[in-house]
């Protein structure tokens, strides 16, 4: 299981846990029910800003959070590219001779 879907399932089941509804976590923590779905079924983590708040809404340590919680790249690390640098477009001349008027 992947660090996303074990934070979604801590969060998931802290929030069965404490007999609360999505809507109920949502309202906690000032996001909507569907955030809080997205959280639990580990498509996305929740934003950095509120860790504080979900972690006090499920009476969970923000470390229990943080440590599942997705690294983001360093901004000392590129990302590498996805496709090779694209190749100078070849440009042709606009003149053409002119045809003769008849």
């Amino acid at each position: 299981m992947n660090d996303a879907a074990e934070l979604g399932r801590l969060i998931r089941e802290s929030r069965l846990r404490k007999g609360m509804s999505l809507a109920q976590l949502a309202a906690a923590v000032g996001r909507s029910s569907s955030s809080v779905r997205r959280w639990e079924r580990g498509e996305v983590p929740p934003a950095k800003a509120i860790v504080g708040d979900l972690a006090a809404a499920l009476d969970l340590e923000v470390s229990d959070l943080d440590a599942l919680r997705p690294v983001a790249p360093s901004p000392e690390t590129p990302d590498p590219p996805d496709d090779p640098p694209a190749e100078e477009p070849k440009h042709t001349t606009l003149e053409q001779p002119i045809a003769a008027a008849v």
